[in-house]
């Protein structure tokens, strides 16, 4: 008889953030970790390798971009490529073959080990972690439910990279749902109060992965006017609150867009607005990440004097990652792929993918948040007297949140005025 086997990654992500100029992306000294790790002190520094990883995610975060264009005409969507490359990092750990070799694929980890991607993973881990001006937690737990066992090697390897703690439960009882999303909701202050509304008994494992930050803006928008027209990309418009701000800010523009990089307190984070030029829309402009055209941008931007009006908006999304992945080359992984490095169950697979993700914006700071889950299915010099540039996105723009040290892409997301 086949036994249906269950395990769920959660990726919950809780950002506000900032950064230096793209043109000074240089590693800088960073605080002792105060986060411990069972494997040891974890470098912040990243090898030649590890790098170009982070090039592979964020293509793996274009690529997922671009595959949900189309929606945009549904509204608003945020995605997290750093959520889901660390889900499937610790996905990968259990899989076996061309299993393994697919996910690492996707993320453009090429033939990279799997030593060397959970290393990765935990310096990612490690630098999210230290972040000055900022309130930062990481955790991860193993939810395994009664009468299973994970493999030795593979709980090792989750304990030693990614600080995993395992709790068994019995999923028959309310007691255990109620106990994964209270974990869930005490790891993200609240901002993700409830993962599930029930628990398969028959399940085997969830497997969970937090973060919270919170940060302000280093210059926070000074005024707000509510009420504002937005001008939607079918011409219809919406009311929305305003904020203004004059400031030195990176800039960049082109025939296509312009792009301002708005910093958070502490330096290690910073929004990219990109809004596209009249007669551009946001899918075109989702097609130049990663382009030639999209790293001319980011080489010719300066720091200016710049008028800013940027809208106060939530967005909230759910994404099926499955179409997604599957249009990427992911082929066996969620059809029968060889997961036996988790478990010895002899029938263990996975046909679900989803993301489920929210931002919200003010004149403080930013919050976003990310949930990623796999499983089966049924589960120019400041002070220089300048006319100040004038970025107006009062019309649909896109947006990225990136870490300074490596320049990973936490968040992709574009806003279409609802």
């Amino acid at each position: 008889m086949r036994l249906r086997f269950f395990i769920y990654f959660f990726s919950l992500t809780l950002l506000a953030v900032g950064c230096h100029p793209a043109q000074n992306r240089q590693p800088e000294e960073v605080p002792q970790n105060p986060y411990q790790f069972q494997a040891g002190e974890a470098s912040t520094v990243l090898t030649k390798a590890e790098e170009e990883m982070v090039g592979g995610i964020n293509g793996f975060g274009y690529n997922v971009a671009k595959c949900l264009a189309p929606t945009l005409t549904e509204g608003s969507t945020v995605f997290s490529p750093l959520s889901a490359a660390i889900l499937l990092g610790m996905l990968e750990e259990g899989a076996v073959g061309e299993t393994a070799e697919e996910i690492s694929q996707v993320l453009g980890f090429g033939s990279q080990g799997r030593e060397q991607i959970n290393q990765f993973c935990r310096n990612m881990m490690v630098i999210a972690d230290h972040s000055e001006d900022a309130t930062v937690s990481l955790a991860n737990a193993i939810m395994l439910n009664k009468g299973y066992a994970l493999k030795d090697s593979y709980q090792k390897a989750t304990k030693e990279y990614y600080d995993a703690e395992s709790v068994t439960l019995d999923f028959a009882l309310g007691s255990s749902l109620d106990f994964i999303n209270k974990w869930a909701s005490d790891k993200t202050n609240g901002l993700i109060p409830k993962l599930l509304d029930e628990l398969t008994p028959n399940a085997v494992a969830y497997l969970m992965n937090a973060l919270y930050f919170k940060a302000a803006w280093q210059e926070p928008f000074a005024t707000t006017k509510n009420g504002v027209n937005f001008t939607k990309e079918d011409g219809n418009t919406s009311k929305v609150e305003m904020m203004s701000l004059t400031e030195f800010f990176t800039y960049a523009e082109s025939d296509d867009v312009q792009k301002l990089s708005l910093p958070y307190q502490g330096g290690a984070y910073r929004m990219d607005v990109v809004l596209p030029r009249e007669g551009k829309t946001v899918s075109e402009v989702i097609g130049l990440l990663g382009s030639d055209a999209w790293k001319e941008l980011n080489q010719s931007a300066i720091k200016t004097k710049v008028a800013v009006s940027l809208p106060s908006f939530t967005t909230a999304a759910h994404i099926d990652l499955l179409p997604v992945l599957t249009s990427l080359g992911v082929k066996k992984a969620f059809a029968g792929g060889d997961y036996s490095g988790i478990s010895s169950s002899d029938d263990l697979s996975f046909d679900m993918i989803f993301q489920k993700a929210k931002i919200m914006v003010d004149k403080k700071g930013t919050e976003a948040a990310a949930v990623t889950v796999v499983g089966t299915e049924g589960a120019a010099m400041p002070g220089e007297e300048l006319d100040p540039v004038l970025f107006r996105a009062d019309k649909p723009f896109l947006y990225l949140i990136t870490e300074k040290t490596t320049g990973a892409v936490l968040f992709i997301g574009a806003y279409m005025g609802d």
